[in-house]
């Protein structure tokens, strides 16, 4: 029987394999989406400085100052990026912080 550290391996094994089996049956919309991200300023500042340490409002704030455009821009491509899982969001009490999920490294 395994133990405990053995069981957790196993797991783990089997979450990579899945995740690899995922991409490889998702592999046009991920590089086209890697594509867009790489065109687009706004969606690449906010995925470089996503990190979680700032609240949604500053996070916006900050993006806006970089990227000089409105906010209506940047929540539009927030958006997108939530909904293609590139940017995770994380509510802690009234607060709202986004990190960069790693998924279109």
């Amino acid at each position: 029987m395994l133990g405990e550290v053995g069981v957790l391996k196993e797991i783990s094994r089997k979450l990579s394999q899945l995740i690899f089996l995922t991409k490889l049956s998702n592999l046009g919309l991920i590089e086209e989406t890697k594509q867009k991200i790489k065109e687009d300023q706004v969606l690449r500042t906010i995925l470089d400085i996503a990190d979680g340490s700032l609240s949604s409002s500053d996070f916006k704030q900050k993006v806006m100052t970089l990227t000089k455009v409105s906010e209506a821009t940047v929540e539009r491509r927030m958006a997108w990026l939530v909904k293609r899982g590139a940017l995770t969001p994380t509510r802690t009490g009234n607060e709202v912080f986004y990190e960069n999920s790693g998924l279109y490294d």
